[in-house]
């Protein structure tokens, strides 16, 4: 479909495996595009198709330096989620070994109180 007879870029990229809803807690297959424009007129026809396909529409800063800036934030957010995710992963895996050297005596402790009653 023609939107437009101004020049437009658009970049499309599948992502792999399903995604998670949040809202519906459903695995949902996602893509990502990202289009290129000038001009108020073609700005409302894209945002119209966007709200059409049920897009989440991201706002991208006019001035270069606000997007490095934006950018060089989100990296670093990044950065501190995987540290979160690393560490609660190398917490879970400390707790389960812990569990692991306590089971048997734990189980023998049962069948002792058990075996009383």
């Amino acid at each position: 479909a023609v939107v437009s007879t101004q020049s437009t870029g658009l970049r499309h990229m599948e992502i792999s495996g399903p995604i998670k809803d949040p809202a519906t807690e459903e695995q949902i297959h996602k893509s990502t595009f990202i289009i290129y424009f000038q001009g108020e007129q073609l700005k409302l026809k894209v945002k119209k198709i966007c709200e059409g396909l049920g897009a989440t529409i991201y706002p991208c800063k006019e001035d270069w330096e606000e997007r490095r800036q934006t950018e060089s934030e989100v990296d670093k957010r990044l950065a501190e989620m995987t540290n979160i995710l690393n560490e609660t992963k190398n917490h879970r895996f400390r707790m389960l070994n812990t569990v692991v050297t306590s089971i048997n005596s734990w189980i023998i402790q049962v069948r002792k109180v058990k075996a009383i009653y």
